[in-house]
Order: structure tokens, then sequence, then C-alpha cells
């Protein structure tokens, strides 16, 4: 599916052309390109033959060749080009200008029914072309702004190599391609949460794996499991949530893998931190914790940043007493 016609765009490229030199004695088929850019003079009036020869100055830097009508410039910047030929004036002259020839970056998120919706993030050209099959043809045109989009469908699943090149307007269509390889897939897979960690008092560390070029949205809930939109995350395996109360409340974390293609969502395993405290009493030292009904089937405590015990089930309580403790010692 095409995001913008291809006819308007491509249309746009080609005005002006070719360009005329400034008292139109020859003409350049484009004068403005990524470097290497190759420019070729066709001549209109002046000769440049060898009975009536002309000098090109082509870096407008006084260096001159005689009779060369193809140039390559190969470093980015503004040059005047020259003509000198046996007509009063004697120079004529046309101004070329050499962009650095950027790859475009882009994002490819996965869509379930083997579709892909691709993000250009590149802002330094005037519009996107984009092949997704990698067959050499341009499937669709995207013009510059604020992370334009577009999407396509294969026909069967497997790995295509996606190619997005850029081009100014009035510019050759010589810029180099950025390409990266996909894998469309029939359905979208969850993500699945590895570990929760709670770095200190006010932050949770998030660990996940998922498939590559799944865009996905975490969610959080406080004390409860009535998740609210956090973040949306893309080519990250971890996430840090700053600014909680870790020692007075319990959060509990879930992430989707989110097709934008129809904005719906795949949930991982949803995972809970704890709610800790500890009451030092004569002879015990009481553990109580509160967390979410996440389905866990049991509680591993540490010691001493040693593993203790391991409790069955879903409690909320450890009474930690003789003879497994010592008084006036430190835990």
């Amino acid at each position: 599916m095409l995001v913008l016609a291809m006819g308007s765009l491509v249309g746009a490229q080609a005005l002006a052309q070719p360009y005329t030199s400034r008292l139109g004695r020859f003409q350049v088929a484009e004068r403005k390109g990524c470097a290497p850019f190759t420019v070729n003079l066709t001549i209109l009036a002046g000769g440049c033959t060898g009975a009536q020869p002309c000098n090109m100055d082509f870096l407008g830097n006084g260096t001159q060749v005689q009779n060369q009508f193809t140039f390559t410039y190969t470093t980015p910047g503004t040059y005047t080009l020259r003509v000198f030929s046996q007509l009063n004036p004697n120079q004529d002259d046309i101004v070329i200008t050499v962009d650095q020839n950027i790859q475009p970056n882009f994002e490819l998120y996965s869509c379930s029914g083997r579709q892909v919706q691709l993000r250009v993030t590149d802002t330094n050209y005037d519009s996107y072309f984009i092949d997704f099959d990698g067959n050499g043809s341009t499937d669709a045109a995207v013009p510059s702004g604020p992370n334009p989009t577009a999407n396509f469908s294969y026909a069967a699943a497997g790995t295509f190599n996606v190619a997005v090149r850029g081009r100014d307007i009035n510019s050759a269509d010589n810029c180099a391609s950025r390409v990266q390889a996909f894998t469309a897939v029939t359905s979208l897979a969850p993500p699945a949460i590895t570990t929760l960690t709670a770095q200190d008092a006010t932050s949770l560390r998030v660990d996940f794996s998922g498939a590559p070029n799944t865009l996905f949205r975490s969610e959080i809930a406080t004390n409860s499991t009535n998740f609210q939109l956090y973040q949306p995350l893309y080519a990250v395996s971890s996430l840090t949530i700053p600014n909680l109360t870790v020692d007075d409340r319990f959060y509990c974390i879930r992430l989707n893998s989110f097709d934008p293609c129809t904005s719906t969502n795949t949930p991982s395993n949803i995972v809970c931190s704890h709610n800790f405290d500890l009451s030092i009493q004569s002879g015990v030292n009481r553990l109580t914790w509160t967390t979410g009904n996440t389905g866990k089937t049991g509680v591993r405590i540490s010691r001493n940043s040693l593993p203790y015990l391991t409790l069955p089930g879903a409690p909320t309580s450890l009474n930690d007493n003789a003879p497994y403790i010592v008084c006036n010692t430190n835990y």
C-alpha cells in the first residue's frame, strides 16, 4: 500500500530539466546531486570542437581542460562550472551543487499478516523512495516530514532487503540507499519479561526478549494490575523506570508487541515488584510483602546476597527465627 502517489513526487523531481547556463551556451542534465556526482555538458553555442576549442573550469579554481565534456565531483560543495569559448564574452557558467551522500535512517515495524510499516527518521532530503522487496523497483514514496510512514504487504512470509534512498527537489537521483533485512511474519509473537529488578528505592529495571523489528509498548500499574501506557520501545531489550517509590508500593509491568498496521497489542507475561517490609521482634525477623497476583508459583528469598529459601505458592510473609538466625547479628 502506497502512502503517497508516486506520480506526484516523481513529477516534482523532474521540473526544469535540463538546466541551461547563464548565457544559454551549454546545458547539463542535472546541476545538483550527491557525491560522487557526474556532470555531462551539452554544447549549444560556441563550437567547442577541434577547430574551435573551449576550455572548461569545472571546479571554478582556475584549472582548465580543453574540450572535456564530462566531469565527476567527488567532494561535497558548491562549484561554479565555467566554459571559455571563442564567443564574446568568452565565459559562460552554471552553479553546481554537490551534497554529502547520506544513507537515510529508517525503522521497520513488523505487522501481522506479512505486513510491514516503515518509518523514515532521516530529515536530510525532500523525499524518500522505498523498495520493500529488493527487486530494484520503487514501491512507495514519502515526503520529508515528522517521521513519515509507508506500509507494505508481502505475498508470502520470508526475509527481504528493504532499501530507502533520499532525493531533493530538482536534484539528480543518485544518492545512496540504506538497506536493512526484514522478515515478514504471519503473526506477532509476544515479548517475554525475563527479570524485574529494583535498582534502588526509586527505580525499576525491566529486562525482556522479543522478536526483531517489533515495536513494543510498555505499561505500568501501581499496587494493582490496572495498567496505563508508559512508553513505546524499539530496538532495545531493557527499560529503566525512574521516579518510583519502590519501598512503599509494588508495581506491575507488562509489555506488548504493538501492530502499527492494525493498532492491536499482543501482551507479554506480567511481572510485579514486591513492597517488602521487615519487622525485628524478639527471636524472629518477620518478613512481609505485597505484590500482584500474576500466577506465580513460588517466592525465592536471598539473605546476605546469597540464595536462602524458596517458598512454594504465593506466600506473603515469613518468620525467620531460630535456629536460622542469631541474635545481635546483621542480616
